[in-house]
């Protein structure tokens, strides 16, 4: 270029400087239209001239085309608008020329007149057009063409004239490059081989060895450097010289294209961090000056694609197998990453060698990519480089699972990595640590999920990254959140998490909200997946890990809370707690117990609130315990009468001394403290219990929890209808207890007698005698052979001989009968005292005799009658047929007492009752089974006077 062509140039941009204030939306747009405009101009003279075959007037129009992206007025964002649109323009000259040189073979001749056009903008842009042209015309030129292209652009410095220069250089020849053909692709010998000779010419670091001193590794160091330097300038020199000193060097083709597009690759980056660097006019104030830098700054984001082009290239060669990327392409990327501290640059950069090249090349090239980290920039975000490459390599992994050899490696590489940057990079924000350490807890995970150690590794990480400064945002917290995650959705096996030393340690940094949410989390899981827990030490970490559920504290949620959602979840917690209580169990029935007294143990430090949710389900593990040891005894006295060998689990109750009664007695302790909270639900549970020790043959013990319920019912339960509800509740369960001596059952049924006579209001006093009528009268349905064997072990029988005899006398009042009935149905008695029962009847009536209500009154006698027959059917000598006619006779008193609001009293469901109760007793009368017992019920009368 002559100084006839430098001058212009300077005066020009001179003059655009001094005109270059920062101009305003508008003034932008306006200044854009009218390039485009221009350029469309000589666009469509351009278009007309290559029609017309001129080429000559085709060069002056293009080079007119392209004097608009000279201008330096522009944002970035315009000036990136207006190079797309002469681009797409100049590809009609680019058909031009290929036309041209297939008439008459002057490509040469072409590629020297562009060089004639006046601007150095448009004839870089025309000679690149035409050198690509040359190059698919004569690949021999290739090497030639493209130095001159590489320095040719250097003349123009301008950062964003220069990128878009440089980026339609790449985009010209993308597809010219040379690269390894098919058959070299295929061949093992040949090219291959030629590569590693190539390869091994370059330096390569030493390592040192630990034991020498530290003189010697300062040389070493030095030495490296110095090679380093070799490598690059013999890089550098691979596009210089020609095709015969090419030959004597053994360069090959495909090297000519690694090199071009790492040296553009370079320029670019230079010029593209430069425009971040552009002087702003001084006549604006700090404001328009922070607001303008901060729109270049966004504008220049917009651009990194234009430099990330040449990293795909690059990943697109062929040539660039995993030895020459290894060996000659990373290392100088890296080298460029880190010398041109910017960190924009730095992390675009980083980013998109992640993203373009294959995660096979990036797990061998790890301890390289980590190398270079600690030196980035101090904003560069290391984080999100990091995540980055952990993502590809989980995808990776995941896709080819048996492609990773040595997964154990590429943790440790991870794991040195972090604590280098961690190291070097002390003003590394909390937040971002933490998420590497997720990310790299996700990577292990997938690599080798056996490791236990590795993921309780880095747990201590994050929980030593806390203690130092223990006060945590809202990020820091949703991070912690989902790294505690992490683990829990991968494995969905408590047994496994309880392992991790430092899982409870990290939950406890969180604040008590955040506890219990992950807590909840953790009992879901395991609900959800149904994971047994059967070893006492893990089932002890477990309640450690979510003690936040069990036990109280300042800030935790209480059942009166006055927030309704606040309430809702705390009852949510304790809910699921009681769920999970019965997936803490073993087979082992030693372990179960422990498991359950380390249960105990931990919920009688929750409070009274939580206890009154959580004691009822421990209660009922108990008794599923004590059940399944009373039937492992019941095997045992088979086996030794067999003269069999013993089972381990009979060892082990032997071992520790364990029995059905010592877990009676366990469960008998946690009630005592559920008493007086909770005094209607510890009634019921003492029920409970009592029934499943009666089932084990434990009189004592039923007893005892029948009289702590009858104590509790006496002395906690005050309001009427609690008390008719309870009273019931005692009598049916009292009724179906089969291991009491008759002096305490009659005892009990004594008691519950005296407390149903006691209830204030008449209908519930009435119905509880009704009901408390059954216990002096108590059945067991059977079929006869068993239930005689049943009470050959109860009771002495007077006539073992005589078995066909029905009826067998125990003592004076009680007796044991086997009858009968009419559909066959055996049946037996357990206990019968004639004297209550009937008392209870007439008490009954008496009672509701004097009740002023009608209906009330017709409603409980038809229920009394009900009663009565039941018993009579029994034909057990309690209730006779006088009895019968006697209370109907009552009926048919109290009915004509009323009879002017007969109607009114006499309902539907009253009507229906008697109507079905008298038919009843009707087809008892025509039936040949039971007409000798019901012959002598008068029922004529009131089936005429009553249901008229």
């Amino acid at each position: 270029m002559s100084r006839k062509d430098k001058t212009p140039k300077i005066s020009q941009k001179n003059q655009e400087q001094k005109k270059t204030p920062t101009t305003q939306v508008g003034e932008q747009t306006q200044l854009l239209d009218s390039l485009k405009a221009a350029a469309r101009r000589s666009g469509f003279y351009l278009q007309r001239s290559v029609q017309e075959g001129k080429l000559s007037d085709s060069i002056k129009q293009a080079g007119e085309m392209l004097n608009g992206l000279r201008s330096s007025s522009l944002s970035p964002k315009n000036y990136y608008d207006l190079y797309l649109f002469v681009s797409d323009e100049l590809r009609y000259f680019g058909l031009l020329l290929r036309e041209s040189i297939k008439k008459e073979p002057i490509a040469s001749i072409i590629y020297r007149d562009v060089q004639f056009t006046s601007r150095i903008i448009p004839r870089l842009y025309l000679l690149i057009t035409a050198g690509a042209v040359v190059i698919e015309n004569n690949p021999k030129k290739t090497r030639e063409i493209l130095l001159d292209l590489l320095e040719m652009c250097k003349g123009v410095p301008h950062p964003t004239r220069g990128l878009f220069l440089r980026h339609y250089l790449s985009q010209m020849t993308k597809d010219l490059l040379p690269d390894i053909s098919e058959s070299e692709k295929g061949s093992k010998n040949g090219n291959e081989k030629e590569i590693e000779k190539e390869i091994e010419k370059e330096p390569k670091n030493q390592k040192s060895n630990e034991n020498e001193n530290k003189n010697e590794k300062k040389n070493e160091n030095k030495n490296v450097k110095i090679k380093k330097e070799e490598s690059k300038t013999e890089n550098n020199k691979n596009l210089q010289g020609n095709e015969n000193e090419d030959k004597k060097n053994n360069v090959l083709p495909w090297m000519i294209s690694i090199n071009f597009t790492i040296q553009n690759l370079i320029e670019m980056n230079k010029l593209w961090i430069r425009i971040q660097h552009q002087k702003l006019p001084g006549n604006i104030s700090k404001l328009e000056r922070v607001s303008s830098r901060i729109k270049l700054t966004e504008e220049r984001k917009d651009l990194c694609s234009l430099v990330g082009t040449n990293l795909v290239r690059l990943s697109q060669l062929d040539s660039v197998t995993l030895e020459v990327y290894k060996e000659r392409v990373l290392p100088i990327l890296l080298e460029q990453i880190e010398q041109c501290g910017d960190k924009i640059a730095q992390s675009y950069l980083t980013e998109a060698i992640i993203l373009v090249f294959p995660d096979e090349y990036h797990i061998h090239t790890l301890p390289d990519l980590f190398s270079i980290l600690p030196n980035l920039h101090q904003e560069v975000n290391i984080k999100n480089i990091i995540i980055l490459l952990i993502e590809r390599l989980i995808n990776f992994a995941n896709n080819n699972p048996k492609s990773i050899e040595n997964t154990f490696l590429i943790t440790q590489i991870f794991s040195k990595g972090i604590s280098s940057i961690t190291r070097k990079r002390t003003s590394l924000p909390r937040i971002h640590l933490l998420s590497i350490l997720n990310g790299l807890m996700k990577l292990s995970l997938c690599l080798h999920p056996q490791r236990i150690d590795f993921i309780n590794h880095m747990l201590s990480s994050c929980v030593k990254s806390i203690a130092i400064q223990k006060k945590l945002t809202k990020d820091e917290i949703n991070e912690i959140l989902s790294i505690l995650s992490t683990p829990l959705d991968f494995y969905n096996d408590l047994n496994i998490l309880v392992q991790l030393e430092n899982y409870s340690m990290l939950i406890d940094t969180l604040p008590n909200e955040n506890r219990r949410i992950i807590s909840l989390k953790f009992l879901e899981n395991g609900l959800n997946t149904l994971t047994i827990v059967s070893s006492p030490k893990k089932v002890s970490k477990l309640l450690e890990i979510t003690k936040v559920l069990f036990l109280d504290s300042k800030d935790s949620i209480s059942e009166n809370e006055e927030d309704e959602n606040l309430k809702s979840l705390f009852f949510r917690e304790q809910y699921t707690v009681c769920r999970f209580i019965h997936l803490l169990r073993s087979e082992n029935i030693a372990k179960s117990f422990k498991i359950l007294q380390i249960i105990a143990d931990t919920f009688s430090s929750g409070g009274t609130r939580r206890i009154k949710i959580t004691i009822p389900p421990l209660v009922f593990s108990a008794l599923q315990l004590a059940n399944g040891i009373r039937q492992l005894e019941k095997e045992k006295k088979k086996i030794l009468n067999n003269n069999n060998k013993e089972n381990k689990d009979h060892d082990n109750l032997e071992d520790i001394g364990l029995s059905a009664k010592k877990i009676f007695e366990f469960i008998h302790k946690i009630m005592t403290s559920l008493t007086k909270l909770l005094p209607l639900k510890s009634l019921k549970l003492f029920l409970q219990c009592a029934l499943a020790s009666d089932k084990c043959n434990f009189e004592p013990i039923a007893y005892e929890f029948m009289t702590k319920a009858i104590l509790v019912y006496n002395d906690h339960l005050k309001d009427p209808k609690t008390q008719y509800q309870m009273i019931n509740y005692i009598s049916s369960t009292l009724q179906t207890l089969r291991a009491f001596h008759p002096d305490n059952y009659s005892l009990l049924c004594n008691q519950c007698g005296g407390y149903s006579a006691k209830l204030n209001i008449a209908p519930h006093q009435v119905r509880a005698i009704v009901t408390c009528s059954y216990l002096f009268l108590s059945i067991i349905k059977q079929p006869l052979n068993i239930a005689y064997k049943e009470i050959k072990e109860k009771i002495e029988i007077q006539d073992e001989k005589n078995k066909n005899k029905k009826i067998v006398k125990v003592e004076k009042v009680k007796k044991i009968i086997e009858y009968k009935r009419p559909s066959n149905e055996p049946v037996l008695l357990y206990f019968i005292d004639v004297k209550r029962l009937l008392g209870c009847i007439s008490r009954a009536i008496r009672v509701a005799g004097s009740l002023m209500e009608p209906s009330l009154l017709f409603e409980l006698l038809i229920e009394i009658l009900n009663t009565c027959l039941y018993f009579f059917e029994l034909d057990s000598g309690a209730v006779n047929s006088s009895f019968i006619n006697t209370l109907l006779d009552l009926i048919l008193q109290k009915k004509s007492e009323n009879e002017s609001n007969w109607k009114q009293l006499l309902t539907k469901p009253i009507y229906n009752f008697y109507y079905l109760t008298f038919k009843h007793i009707k087809l008892c009368k025509k039936n040949k089974e039971t007409k000798r017992l019901f012959k002598p019920i008068k029922i004529e009368k009131i089936l005429k006077d009553f249901l008229k």
